[in-house]
């Protein structure tokens, strides 16, 4: 049997297109709804990595803070040990002087004439206190001083004659001036 359509051929020709404009149009928007979600999850997850590597960056940025702060008090440790070092070389390298000076001071005394009572330094200057047995033994005193070299100057100060347990002495008071290139004595009194 023969069939005929009675429908017109153009209205399904322009159903069939319309179906497939809806298809094209629904599958298009599924694309872009599936390209959408992929581009929202990529950046999404690369959100996620950068915040993670700024949550590490961060600890790491605290760690190395602590450690500079460790260095900056070791440097601080280290200066202050480096000045006491110091200290101590130049304590050890004057530990004598005093001794030096007094054994010195001795060498220049003369022996059964002039008799010490008191040796004191301010910065660099002695001042000598004593007694004599004459005016001659001072000045032997002070030529010997002047002789070493170790002096800037020597000047005598005071020298006035005394009794002593009955015996006529020169009481007598020197001032030395320490050359430049002599080092000093380290403490005050001696």
């Amino acid at each position: 049997m023969i069939r005929i359509n009675l429908l017109p051929y153009w209205e399904r020709k322009k159903e069939a297109g319309f179906k497939r404009q809806i298809f094209f149009l629904g599958g298009s928007l599924g694309l872009f709804v599936l390209v959408i979600l992929g581009v929202f999850l990529f950046f999404s997850l690369t959100v996620a990595g950068l915040t993670k590597e700024e949550e590490e960056l961060k600890k790491r940025a605290e760690l190395l803070a602590k450690q500079a702060g460790d260095v900056e008090a070791f440097k601080r440790d280290k200066a202050e040990v480096e000045k006491k070092l110091a200290v101590i070389n130049l304590l050890e390298e004057r530990r004598f002087s005093a001794v030096k000076f007094l054994d010195e001071l001795s060498s220049l005394t003369p022996v059964k004439d002039v008799w010490l009572d008191r040796v004191r330094q301010e910065a660099n200057v002695i001042q000598l206190e004593g007694f004599a047995r004459d005016n001659v033994a001072v000045a032997r005193l002070m030529r010997n001083a002047e002789l070493t070299g170790r002096f800037k100057s020597v000047e005598l100060i005071i020298s006035k004659q005394t009794e002593m347990e009955k015996i006529s002495v020169q009481q007598f008071l020197l001032r030395f001036v320490l050359e430049e290139k002599a080092k000093p004595i380290p403490d005050k009194g001696i």
